[in-house]
Formats: structure tokens, sequence, C-alpha cells
């Protein structure tokens, strides 16, 4: 743009108005300004490949797991490796151990990822609030920004999303250069693997497809066989501790915005070590539960398209 300025971005929720305003390169640059730990699995290249023009180009599978924290790559608890999928295939992958995301929360680190912008550039700053819902604004994707995906279009990609994170939604303008988009609103894992299997199943090569998976973000409820598996146990808690536990999601939010500034006090008293442990277990939880999904849809992926670069990540850690 000739003045320099960024288009502008600010949606008012309200009245619903809206006042919208080389490949490898490209998408590298996206995803070491914007994440917390990068894998990339590359099908198998000859050296004599290398340099040569492609004969054809091949799929890219982007899977971003909300709020993984990336210690959890390799970690174990109860005896049980958490990510042992996720640990086999890093061995086969590049794998970027100390990326930083370009923001602490989704709406803003996703804009950085697909658009290879930081923040204080793109200024996609703010989102709905579970707290605050009389919050005025909430900024949108700018429609005049190139994202990933409206690139991947240019040269001929047919482009897929499963999107799961109500921030990221068509509303505000994260569907801008899909061919089809689906939006589920925070389902388990299952549900996101048969939904993005299902999206790819009569489309032609090269395809590119996003899957967001949501089981790793607050609640943290995963089911019984998962608990089991990395020793959760509330037994020697309070009755009111344990129940502060298994709902997590109202004293996350209590806290965030105490320590934050947000809140000049606290509506619940702070948790024990033992109880903090029994929250960190059901975490621990979701990221096996998670990392089981994105094997199976990685398994499918790859014995049906073999040639498909999976690009694996998260928006962001958790505290």
């Amino acid at each position: 743009m000739s003045d320099n300025k960024m288009p502008e971005s600010r949606y008012v929720i309200g009245n619903r108005k809206k006042k919208m305003v080389v490949f490898a390169v490209f998408f590298l640059g996206v995803m070491l300004t914007s994440i917390s730990f990068l894998l990339i699995y590359l099908p198998g290249t000859k050296d004599n490949d290398i340099g040569n023009k492609p004969k054809s180009y091949p799929n890219v599978v982007l899977i971003v797991m909300d709020a993984f924290r990336a210690d959890k790559i390799g970690a174990e608890r109860n005896g049980e490796l958490l990510t042992p999928f996720l640990s086999k295939l890093a061995r086969e992958s590049v794998y970027f151990k100390n990326a930083t995301t370009a923001c602490t929360w989704t709406r803003p680190s996703i804009t950085s990822l697909f658009t290879s912008l930081y923040v204080d550039t793109h200024q996609v700053y703010y989102g709905i609030s579970p707290v605050e819902e009389d919050l005025p604004f909430s900024d949108v994707l700018p429609k005049e920004l190139q994202t990933i995906t409206t690139y991947l279009k240019e040269v001929g990609y047919t482009t897929l999303a499963v999107q799961t994170n109500g921030q990221l939604s068509a509303d505000f303008g994260f569907s801008q250069g899909f061919d089809s988009f689906v939006f589920l609103d925070a389902p388990p894992g299952e549900e996101v693997t048969a939904n993005a299997l299902s999206l790819i199943t009569e489309v032609k090569s090269p395809f590119f497809l996003y899957v967001h998976y949501m089981d790793t973000h607050i609640p943290y409820d995963p089911s019984q066989y998962y608990l089991d598996l990395v020793g959760y146990n509330i037994d020697d808690l309070s009755k009111e501790e344990g129940a502060i536990v298994e709902d997590f999601n109202e004293y996350f939010w209590d806290h965030t915005n105490y320590i934050t500034g947000r809140s000049a006090s606290r509506k619940f008293e702070v948790l024990s070590p033992e109880a903090k442990e029994c929250v960190i277990s059901r975490y621990d939880a979701e990221v096996r539960y998670c990392d089981e999904q994105v094997r199976h849809l990685v398994s499918s992926i790859k014995e049906k398209h073999p040639e498909t670069i999976f690009i694996i990540t998260a928006d962001h850690g958790e505290h």
C-alpha cells in the first residue's frame, strides 16, 4: 500500500457491522515466526532431486494442537509416554525445539502463522472475551493480507480446513482462501479427525489441509481411559478442591484475570500443590489423547497420499 498504512481490521460485535478493511520459503517464514515448537515431516527425497523443479507439488497438511506445551513432547506421566507417536515422528522429521510463538493467545498467533507477519504489523490483537460479554470490539483477519491459503490457491492447491476454535471462525475472516472451511465448536479429537479425513476423500492433489485440535485447551475433559492411563487421582484432595479440579474453567479464568491485572481480587483460593498436580494430570491425559488422534490422521493420510508434507505445531503453550 502506497501510504504504508495497515488495512482496517476492527469488527464491531454489538451490531455485527464489519469495517473490513518460492512456496517453502514463504511457508517456513510463517512457521518460524509463530510457534513454540515445530515438527515438519518430509516424504523421502533423493539427493539428485534436490534443486530440481518438482514434477508436481506435494500435499501439505498443517496440524495445530491448541495450547499444546512444547515440553510435553517426549514427557512421561505414571510411567507412560505422553506422545508416543509425536516422539517417533520427531525422530523422522525436521524438529525445531526452540521456536517462539508470535503471541500468547490464539487469534494473533494464528494470524501470524498464516500471514508471516508480526502481531504489531497485522494488528489483529483483540478477540471475544469469555468473561466480558460487553467487550465492544473484535479484530478480524484483514482480507487485504495475503495468507498461505490464498497463495497456495494461486498455484493450484485445493485448500481445506477443519476449524474448531471460536476465535478463528469465518465471521472473523479465517475462512479466507479456503475452498472448504468446516467449523465445529470445540469437539473431541476423533470428530475432528473424521471430518478432516472426509474432506480429502475425493479431493485431487495437490491439497492443503489445515486441522485444528482443541483437546489440550481448557477445560481439560479427557475420557476415563486416558485419566487412568496417566494415574489421575483426586481421592486425597478436599471436596472443594476436587470440584475445582474436575471443573477447572471458572478457576482458570479467575486466576488468569487476577495475575494479568484485569481483576483486583480472586474469587477462588489458590489451589494446593497436590490439586495443581491433578490439573496437570488432566492436561497430560488430553496430550496423550491428542497424540493418538494426530497419529490416526497422519497415518491415514500417509497411506493414501505418501507424498505429503506434515507440519505439526501449536498456536501457543499453556501456563
